[in-house]
């Protein structure tokens, strides 16, 4: 477990969809938890963008928008504006899918996922425009 600990995101969940499987595990488990880890790279993603942005309040707007430099280009400058509600909408869907990790997590260690409910939709990806930097 210490050297999962020091992987990065990326690398953990590439690493498990390689072991799920090949593993022990019952196959509606499987399924769960490879939905599981493709929702997880959207969240991670998407809170990523949110987080790591700089935000600007639109004029006369009830958009709020999100600026980030493009790590692979940094002359470009990604952007994304959201209302409220989509912002809102975003965090629940990090919710859901946090709560069905841990669930689903919960049920890997008794290898029943009968009771496994609620399997959440898979969140959909920010669009982000990219623009030339100044």
């Amino acid at each position: 477990m210490h050297l999962f600990g020091k992987l990065n995101n990326a690398t953990r969940t590439d690493l498990l969809k390689q072991m799920i499987p090949t593993s022990k595990l019952h196959s509606g488990l499987k399924e769960a938890l490879i939905h599981f880890l493709a929702c997880f790279d959207v969240c991670a993603e998407n809170r990523n963008v949110l987080m790591h942005s700089v935000t600007r309040l639109e004029d006369n707007s009830d958009l709020l928008s999100f600026l980030k430099r493009s790590k692979d280009k940094p002359s470009r400058i990604n952007e994304i504006s959201m209302k409220i509600a989509d912002i809102r909408r975003v965090a629940d869907e990090i919710n859901h899918v946090e709560n069905f990790g841990f669930m689903a997590y919960l049920y890997s260690l008794t290898n029943k996922p009968d009771a496994l409910l609620g399997i959440p939709q898979k969140p959909s990806k920010l669009l982000i425009q990219t623009h030339r930097g100044r």
